[in-house]
């Protein structure tokens, strides 16, 4: 429960949310940090990933039926 002195020295906010618009002011003259070659390693990196993340769903222990193999009923 807040004190009595924390409603004393209550100012409320003028700017509750930000905006979308106060986003766009914010960025309109922000120049670019990022090179084409560093977008290019991002691309590639994010293509490895996704191409090793299919790897993953044929991961099973030892003596464990694969998902297929239980949905089969084998």
């Amino acid at each position: 429960r807040i004190g009595q002195a924390a409603w004393d020295s209550y100012e409320p906010d003028l700017v509750p949310e930000i905006r979308r618009d106060h986003f766009d002011e914010a960025v309109k003259f922000a120049r670019r940090s990022v090179s084409d070659n560093d977008i290019r390693k991002y691309e590639n990196f994010t293509q490895t990933l996704q191409q090793s993340s299919g790897l993953s769903s044929q991961f099973r222990f030892f003596n464990q039926q694969s998902p297929l193999q239980r949905t089969s009923g084998m």
